[in-house]
């Protein structure tokens, strides 16, 4: 089973320790058993040292949800309910539904989601779309599940498409939208994603590029100029085993190494997002 998951970076930045718990056996969402004792909590990630002394790191999430229980009882104490979560004051938007287009500046906007899971306490990750043709809010529904258990805002560009100097100007608009929702919104850009898909998934990769972030989840795309993006540590790499850009997926996944899951689901050029985008989250 693979442990480590995009959800990571997503998660607060708050370090949550508490006394180590005695050695026990964990179970995952696989069935998959480790046996070992909890050391602490921090960013979501429980640190388990194993029965034969291996240190591990794992997903709370990748965890049944007994186990996630008896984890933050003994590491964080009462969790918020829901009902109990504070959301930022004076949001300029409706929370848990999808808006727009937002005018940002220079003839560029966007469509936007404001997970009901926002919280007070920390500016919320977020993901932006970019795809060969102008988003529309389907392009964001696929992501809500995800964003409401992560707490982060989804954006998409509505000016991205596929046509001469693509590159350049759906850039352009990610710039501008970008800036426009670091101005208006309580978003960390230390924790920006970029995703789209074809086109809009090449984009993604130029956006991370151009733009310190934390990673891409680029569907059916490719590496401009096969160049491999300066930023970013998570990247996950979405491709249909038909897809004719298929190979040029596995290559940006080769080039990037360790930093790359690569995702190959059963279908051809359509962007499986609505399950696909959501596990490469979780």
């Amino acid at each position: 089973m693979i442990w480590v998951s995009l959800v990571i970076a997503f998660l607060s930045g708050v370090a949550l320790f508490g006394e180590p718990m005695e050695e026990r056996e964990w179970t995952s969402v696989a069935n998959t058993k480790l046996t070992g004792k909890a050391m602490s909590l921090e960013n979501g990630v429980v640190s388990f040292e194993a029965a034969e002394g291996r240190q591990l790191k794992v997903p709370i999430d990748k965890l049944v949800e007994e186990d996630q229980q008896i984890l933050r009882k003994c590491f964080m104490g009462k969790m918020p309910t829901a009902d109990e979560l504070v959301a930022p004051q004076d949001l300029p938007f409706t929370q848990g539904e999808i808006v727009g287009p937002v005018e940002a500046s220079g003839g560029s906007s966007y469509y936007l989601y404001l997970p009901t899971t926002l919280s007070a306490n920390y500016d919320a990750p977020l993901i932006f779309w970019t795809g060969p043709g102008p988003a529309k809010p389907d392009h964001i529904k696929p992501f809500i599940d995800a964003a409401e258990r992560t707490g982060m805002v989804i954006a998409a560009s509505v000016e991205s498409k596929n046509q001469t100097n693509a590159l350049q100007i759906n850039h352009g608009h990610t710039l501008r939208c970008l800036e426009h929702m670091k101005k208006t919104l309580p978003v960390d850009m230390k924790r920006l994603f970029f995703t789209g898909s074809s086109g809009g998934g090449a984009t993604a990769f130029y956006n991370a590029n151009q733009i310190k972030c934390a990673g891409a989840l680029p569907f059916i795309g490719y590496m401009p100029d096969k160049q491999v993006p300066k930023y970013g540590d998570y990247f996950y790499i979405a491709t249909g085993a038909w897809d004719f850009n298929r190979y040029l997926s596995a290559y940006a996944a080769k080039k990037l190494k360790d930093k790359a899951t690569h995702r190959v689901y059963n279908g051809g050029h359509r962007a499986d997002t609505g399950r696909v985008g959501n596990e490469g989250i979780y």
